[in-house]
């Protein structure tokens, strides 16, 4: 699923994918380090959007852009914000396999990041109506649905609470959700991360080696590394590549 020489990706889904945070992480890192590979990419975020909206727009505001990848995320605003009901987990269903099924049809390579979560600290009705639970439902389905289609699917959702939850560990007052359900940069950034990963893109591993007693530095997988003795400390300023 890495992304390939000329390929068009679209980006599909609701107001979190509008921000066009998460979107132009993963947009600017594919460009910087594969620059080669010319790749192009449009934001097909629509603010309130759900999976059945997604599908009634597919045709303009997707498959127009004759797209080569698509990634889909959808489910925050299907879920109603309430708890989950079989009509709510039915229509969710519905819509992201009528979504798959189309966008398979048309020859897309398609990616399906799961709902992430709400904070309960900033919005106490979340937590009334135990919502982290009904988006685990929608979740699961979107995960389902992807296997049963045979496209790449990502639990967005577990990794956006597992880090919420361990942040708010260490420092209670932590948010990276601070509406409760819109991501800051912070957020988006594990949204970025979350779907390099679901593409496939390697890791770089970068080592920088230090020899205090010659005071040079080296670093391997990188440009250039310096080394700079203070009374109180040793630091190593080194240039990365992407």
């Amino acid at each position: 699923m890495i992304p390939v020489s000329g390929d068009r990706i679209v980006f599909l889904g609701d107001s979190i994918t509008q921000q066009q945070l998460y979107t132009n992480y993963v947009e600017s890192y594919l460009a910087a380090r594969f620059p080669a590979l010319k790749l192009s990419f449009w934001n097909a975020g629509w603010g309130g959007d759900t999976a059945p909206g997604g599908v009634k727009r597919l045709e303009r505001d997707v498959l127009a852009l004759k797209p080569t990848l698509v990634t889909v995320c959808y489910g925050m605003n299907d879920g109603r914000y309430t708890a989950s009901t079989p009509e709510i987990s039915g229509a969710y269903e519905g819509g992201m396999r009528e979504l798959l099924a189309c966008l398979k049809a048309a020859g897309c390579r398609v990616v399906v990041l799961t709902p992430g979560c709400v904070d309960y600290d900033r919005n106490p009705t979340h937590k009334v109506n135990d919502y982290n639970r009904g988006l685990r439902v929608l979740a699961d389905i979107a995960l389902r649905v992807a296997a049963e289609a045979g496209v790449v699917g990502y639990d967005l959702h577990k990794l956006m609470l597992e880090v919420q939850t361990r942040a708010k560990a260490a420092d209670p007052a932590f948010t990276m959700i601070p509406d409760a359900v819109h991501p800051d940069p912070a957020g988006q950034l594990v949204m970025a991360y979350a779907l390099l990963d679901a593409l496939g893109v390697p890791t770089r591993a970068v080592a920088v080696e230090v020899d205090v007693a010659a005071r040079s530095a080296a670093c391997a997988g990188g440009r250039s590394a310096r080394m700079r003795r203070t009374p109180d400390a040793l630091q190593v300023q080194a240039q990365l590549t992407v």
